[in-house]
């Protein structure tokens, strides 16, 4: 079984760029390259109205927010060098051993369908251009991609923020704001859309995307590209 290493070296790179692509899946909040900020698309009116029938699509627009929203603000603490990673462990489960000697230890090593997809995911995981990261890995001791862990969303807004306030990065106004509508966002959109999901509300509820959602973003985003050493 070959070898596969995946460089991460510009994680918050890449979670910051696809991050913005899933905030603005469906076209309701666009991204200005210019102006360099979030907003309600100009059509977005007509684009939540479709949605209203499509209840699929109206699942997967927000979703894809949520996704983001999450991806997006660890891409800003991987930037500032304050995002726990942990080793999740799990492909310990089922460890890579020898057992061509015996016909039977090898048929069963190979016909055990669920321990084989942990098996085949031994990706070893390296960041060659980032010693923070790279750093990180060999102090939990992470070989491979998939016992990478990072925290909830809980963590992010009951701790997470909280360091970037400690780096002078933010004010005390700007770190209160900033939890509170994560933890919105949090309660009264995604733990609903991904574990309850009906009696979703696909616009705005008391103007919270117009309010606290796109406002956060922007927060965020100003956050990533604020010149930092």
């Amino acid at each position: 079984m070959g070898e596969w290493f995946i460089d991460i070296s510009k994680w918050s790179n890449q979670f910051y760029d696809y991050s913005k692509n899933l905030i603005c899946n469906y076209g309701v909040i666009t991204y200005d390259n210019l102006s360099n900020e979030f907003k309600l698309a100009d059509n977005e009116s007509d684009i939540v109205s479709d949605l209203v029938f499509k209840p699929v699509d109206a699942h997967l627009h927000w979703l894809g927010i949520e996704t983001g929203l999450e991806i997006f603000i660890k891409s800003v603490l991987i930037k500032y060098k304050v995002l726990p990673i942990k080793n999740r462990n799990i492909l310990k489960k089922y460890p890579i051993i020898n057992v061509f000697n015996s016909i039977k230890e090898s048929e069963e090593y190979f016909n055990d369908d669920i321990a084989m997809v942990y098996r085949c995911c031994r990706w070893k995981v390296i960041a060659k251009n980032n010693v923070w990261i790279s750093n990180q890995l060999k102090k939990e001791k992470i070989e491979y991609l998939y016992d990478i862990k990072t925290p909830t969303l809980g963590w992010l807004y009951n701790h997470g923020i909280d360091k970037l306030y400690e780096l002078n990065l933010i004010d005390k106004k700007n770190l209160h704001f900033i939890c509170r509508a994560i933890e919105t966002f949090t309660d009264i959109r995604r733990n609903v859309d991904t574990h309850v999901f009906l009696g979703r509300t696909v616009g705005s509820i008391q103007n919270d995307r117009e309010n606290v959602y796109i406002p956060l973003l922007n927060k965020l985003n100003e956050l990533y590209l604020k010149q930092y050493e």
